[in-house]
């Protein structure tokens, strides 16, 4: 059961990894324009 939950937290920490590198990429942009 432990290693199903760390299993989900890293899938869940890499997405949210994934939307903050999306969004300070688009802020970035936005900041360029």
């Amino acid at each position: 059961f432990f290693k199903i939950t760390k299993e989900y937290f890293n899938i869940y920490a890499t997405i949210n990894q994934g939307l903050g590198g999306a969004i300070l990429c688009f802020a970035g942009i936005m900041v360029v324009k």
